[in-house]
């Protein structure tokens, strides 16, 4: 059993958001005041400053409604009015403070024992992320330690620093790049970059933790110490991992095309995000890294009830948390399974759109009249539409009770009484009897990966396709876009492709479908992907159909469920709060908003 993280004490720092206040607060013991050089003087009291940026780390799926992975097409939320709006293209609602939010605030940011501090988000917590990484580099020489505990606290700053500002403009696109710690009252009046230019910025920081953070921790001077404590934290690999998706996103059509190049791919930025995924594909094949072998693929999701962390050789890198039980199984079944399993009253269900999404387990598309065949709608199918979904008649646990039910009726366990919005279960994160009846939910925990060895293969291959075509390699590499496609494939049994990409418009069209197939409900298909790739104004991807069928099949029917509002250029990103936007004239609204 892995343990995950174990944090150093923390002291109590308050920090207030960028753009309304740069004042720092310290909390004050009765006995004396505490002095920068009581935080920064020692490793032990720095890294508990430092680390609080881990709990500032944003894990969509793992709170209490993530709902935000999924309004673009994945799935179907019953639960959540911010998803209604969101469909219907109103997205202040989308961001608005509360509960279930994390674009803007909320997140209660935690990890291992560590409790609530204040509010989090995408945006609040990430410019505190920001600061707290600006002032942990500043104050490095003021560490009365070793040369290696100074590139510990740096390389992971530096990657902080670039980790927050990615995150903030994935959402909200081009932003100022704030390197330095902005005293006082002064609003710094920096005009907002556009995306790519704020990349470079990222790039650059991301660099210069790669060459600071070490492969294994446990190989660290430190590490030997503490073997097998410090998992969780970011790698080099890791840090190399998402450097190449970065650059892929910056090298994608809607990044590209807001910054004034075309909406197409950028060849230099594709060229360079395949050149950093490829280092992390030599360190896979030097063992560092191993895609897990299918029969253990639910472990990369879910840890099968056993209490153990959920951590494994494909892992690059995920929310270090301890969280394991009720807390995790109240999320849960919050959102991925019905009331008689035992929900809480909502839950987000596979649209028929995205099912489709999944070929038949000969490598052929799946056609609309496979509805109607018993023999192919829901059988025959690639071994990952399983892995993510249940469908009617599905057993999901042991007990004679335990089996899901997706057909519209008047029972309570039927749609719509089940609280279902279609009839597809996304069974992904939730493993076999976890219900109320087979009542095995005492030390669940899920937890996906915040990036994993197959997306790397995947990132590869987009990023090839794009500069150098699907026989193309990156320099000095000996996989072409096909062959990284084909090992995630292969994995899962299913055929090999080729550069023809039969039954796809062409080779990119495929490699999208892939990437959507492996990395299901993970978080990767509205937020990034359906959005960089500049599609999500196209008309075929607004509707989101269900299929309805009775208790005994004697019919299947298509029907549409919603019709997603989606208006080019506005809801590409994020409106950010006007009450930010009305600091000063060079930090504008973006378009539409």
């Amino acid at each position: 059993m892995k343990t995950i993280l174990k944090p150093h004490w923390i002291l109590s720092i308050f920090l207030s958001f960028l753009f309304i206040s740069c004042e720092e607060y310290l909390d004050r013991t009765p006995e004396a005041d505490i002095t920068e050089e009581d935080i920064f003087g020692t490793f032990e009291s720095y890294m508990g400053y430092a680390d609080y940026n881990y709990a500032e780390v944003v894990d969509l799926l793992g709170q209490y409604a993530p709902y935000a992975p999924y309004w673009g097409g994945e799935g179907i939320f019953i639960f959540s009015d911010k998803v209604t709006a969101a469909n219907k293209g109103e997205y202040w609602t989308l961001i608005g403070r509360g509960l279930v939010n994390y674009y803007w605030v909320n997140n209660r940011p935690r990890i291992g024992d560590w409790d609530n501090f204040g509010e989090g988000g995408i945006w609040y917590g990430g410019w505190r992320g920001i600061r707290r990484s600006n002032t942990a580099l500043e104050n490095i020489d003021l560490l009365q330690g070793s040369e290696e505990q100074k590139n510990i606290i740096k390389g992971q700053s530096y990657f902080f620093r670039a980790w927050f500002h990615q995150q903030i403009i994935e959402g909200f696109g081009g932003m100022p790049y704030a390197d330095v710690i902005f005293e006082g009252t002064n609003v710094p009046k920096l005009p907002r970059l556009s995306y790519q230019e704020t990349a470079e910025k990222i790039d650059a920081d991301m660099d210069e933790a790669i060459a600071l953070l070490p492969v294994n921790w446990d190989n660290t001077v430190l590490g030997r110490d503490s073997q097998g404590t410090n998992t969780g934290r970011i790698t080099k690999g890791a840090a190399m991992a998402l450097k190449g998706r970065f650059l892929l996103y910056a090298a994608s059509p809607l990044m590209n095309g807001f910054s004034g190049n075309g909406f197409n791919y950028n060849e230099e930025f594709s060229k360079r995000s395949a050149a950093a995924s490829w280092e992390v594909i030599k360190m896979a094949d030097e063992g560092v890294y191993s895609l897990v072998p299918w029969e253990e693929y639910s472990s990369l999701f879910h840890n099968n009830n056993d209490g153990t962390n959920v951590w494994t050789s494909e892992t690059l890198w995920l929310k270090p948390t301890k969280e394991i039980g009720s807390l995790m199984w109240s999320t849960a079944r919050l959102h991925w399974h019905p009331t008689y399993l035992g929900a809480e009253g909502g839950m987000t269900t596979a649209s028929q759109n995205f099912v489709d999404r999944f070929e038949m387990a000969d490598g052929t598309r799946y056609k609309v009249e496979y509805d109607q065949d018993d023999n192919k709608r829901w059988k025959n199918r690639d071994p990952r539409f399983k892995a993510n979904i249940a469908v009617d008649r599905d057993k999901v646990g042991d007990n004679v009770n335990s089996v899901w039910h997706g057909y519209v009726g008047d029972e309570p366990t039927a749609r719509p009484g089940n609280q279902a919005s279609s009839t597809y279960l996304i069974n992904k994160f939730i493993p076999y009897g976890m219900n109320t009846f087979d009542n095995e939910w005492r030390n669940f925990q899920f937890r996906p990966s915040l990036i994993r060895l197959a997306e790397v293969y995947l990132n590869y291959a987009e990023a090839v396709a794009a500069a150098y075509g699907p026989l193309g390699t990156a320099p000095g590499a000996h996989l072409t876009a096909v062959d990284a496609i084909n090992i995630v494939r292969n994995r899962a049994g299913m055929p090999p492709v080729t550069e023809a990409a039969t039954g796809y418009d062409n080779f990119m069209d495929l490699v999208r479908n892939e990437r959507s197939v492996e990395l299901a409900f993970e978080g990767n298909g509205y937020w990034v992907d359906i959005r960089r790739w500049y599609i999500g104004h196209l008309q075929e991807n607004k509707p989101l159909y269900t299929l309805d069928f009775d208790k005994n099949w004697t019919f299947f029917n298509r029907n549409l469920h919603t019709l997603r509002v989606f208006d080019n250029p506005k809801h590409y990103w994020l409106p950010i709060y006007r009450e930010q936007v009305q600091l000063y004239p060079e930090f504008e609204q973006n378009p539409g908003w």
